[in-house]
């Protein structure tokens, strides 16, 4: 969400970063209210800048690698055969991917909304 206080952001000419693609991802990710991520690069950064957080995890475990949650997160996914997989495949091994199946675009937005202050700006 490039959003604050549900307003949208305007970023500087070129982009978020202004310009210099290094920047582009912290930059923008820092002017949200909030991250949705899958378990993904984005999700951590937005982390370490502390941004409040949805973490979306399926087939990769919660606990491994890099975890700089904040106080406002929120982990969804999972199910009775995740993990399967420390980074994630193609293919769910069962061929189902329940451990996603259950979070649908509902089951987010109330997470985010518990997360956040988003719900009082609307």
């Amino acid at each position: 969400l490039a959003a604050s206080g549900g307003t949208a952001s305007r970023w500087p000419e070129g982009g978020p970063g202004g310009g210099d693609p290094l920047l582009a991802l912290p930059v923008g990710l820092a002017s949200c209210a909030a991250v949705v991520a899958g378990d993904t690069g984005p999700l951590h950064v937005a982390g370490a800048l502390g941004r409040p957080l949805v973490g979306l995890f399926g087939p990769t475990p919660r606990n491994a690698g890099f975890a700089v949650w904040t106080e406002r997160s929120a982990w969804l996914g999972g199910s009775s055969c995740s993990p399967c997989t420390l980074h994630g495949d193609h293919r769910c091994p069962r061929r189902h991917h329940d451990c996603l199946e259950s979070v649908t675009a509902g089951v987010v937005l109330a997470a985010l909304l518990d997360i956040t202050d988003l719900r009082d700006a609307t």
